[in-house]
């Protein structure tokens, strides 16, 4: 549809597009990040949140996939992962298809987020009253 000589596309038309420029461009990545959050489904998929000291991004690892990995992602583990950039059209998330990981240590904001835990402990400020 034009509307003055300016092309107007639907959100499914942008979203499939940024999908399939993402694909294009991003493939074959090799990222490193912490993984802040985890969960596995019945579907085999398990979808994490990566991050680093400034950002994060969400990320799939479908069960093709999945059932090759030596241990299941843990939150506030340090990986290195293989992947690809995409976007889920339907709700236009931008998210990593990871292909592969690998697991490199515990991850320093999760070894912040412990140490702060611990102290406050110490400080008494978890005690029930």
């Amino acid at each position: 549809m034009k509307i003055s000589g300016h092309t107007i596309f639907t959100i499914t038309e942008i979203a499939n597009q940024a999908k399939s420029s993402l694909e294009q461009k991003f493939e074959n990545l090799w990222v490193q990040g912490e993984i802040s959050s985890c969960k596995l489904y019945s579907s085999g998929h398990i979808y994490l949140t990566l991050k680093d000291e400034k950002s994060e991004l969400s990320a799939v690892i479908f069960s093709l996939n999945a059932q090759y990995l030596t241990e299941m992602p843990q939150a506030g583990q340090k990986v290195t992962v293989i992947g690809s950039l995409s976007i889920y059209a339907p709700k236009g998330k931008f998210q990593l298809l990871i292909r592969n990981m690998y697991p490199t240590g515990q991850g320093d904001l999760w070894l912040a987020y412990e140490s702060l835990k611990q102290k406050l402990e110490n400080e008494g400020l978890f005690v029930p009253e």
